[in-house]
């Protein structure tokens, strides 16, 4: 079981990440302390407190106790299939957000928005919006940053462990001689044959 101070030097880390662009001097500079203070809560060297996780909270400008609480759980809820939201409405732009964030936490190159923007050839505001869901992108955005993650645009687009989709990756199936395809084509029919009669 994870310690209260491991849980907050972890959501620490994660805010810098994807708020300050993984900079502490940026994090220090906004919570009015020492860069190297900001490195020790980072590193473990020193615990974060109550009144210290209180006033990173303000400065991050997250609500009360939100360090204090494992978010783990909520990233992997993240990697599953969701079929609607509090609004009943589960968009296109909600499902690339929820890709998106998976793929930048299972990427340790790609931890944050800055590295990803470079990778994609777009602007770091850009990535911010979409991995908020605050905006509609287009086909070569999306494209732009599936490559960048060494997938293709669609799979931005399809919920992770939906129902029906098969998890292979892609690329390795692309490259594989036209014999090779046949044959996992011909498996899996086989696989649906033996299944029918159940």
């Amino acid at each position: 079981m994870k310690s209260i101070y491991d849980i907050r030097r972890k959501n620490l880390n994660e805010i810098i990440r994807r708020d300050f662009d993984d900079t502490q001097l940026r994090f220090a500079e906004r919570v009015k302390r020492s860069q190297n203070l900001v490195n020790r809560w980072c590193t473990g060297i020193k615990n974060i407190g109550p009144n210290a996780a209180r006033i990173i909270e303000e400065a991050a400008r997250k609500e009360k106790f939100w360090l204090d609480v494992d978010h783990e759980l909520d990233a992997v809820q993240a990697d599953i299939f969701i079929p609607a939201t509090e609004d009943g409405e589960w968009t296109v732009e909600k499902q690339a957000a929820a890709t998106l964030n998976a793929w930048m936490r299972k990427n340790s190159e790609m931890t944050s928005e800055k590295k990803v923007a470079v990778a994609a050839g777009i602007g770091p505001a850009t990535v911010n919006r979409i991995m908020k869901a605050e905006v509609s992108t287009t086909i070569g955005v999306l494209s732009s940053l599936a490559r960048a993650f060494g997938h293709e645009a669609y799979e931005m687009i399809i919920p992770v462990g939906a129902p029906g989709i098969i998890d292979y990756d892609h690329r390795m199936y692309a490259a594989l001689p036209q014999e090779e395809k046949n044959k996992i084509t011909s498996f899996i029919n086989f696989v649906f044959e033996q299944n029918k009669s159940k």
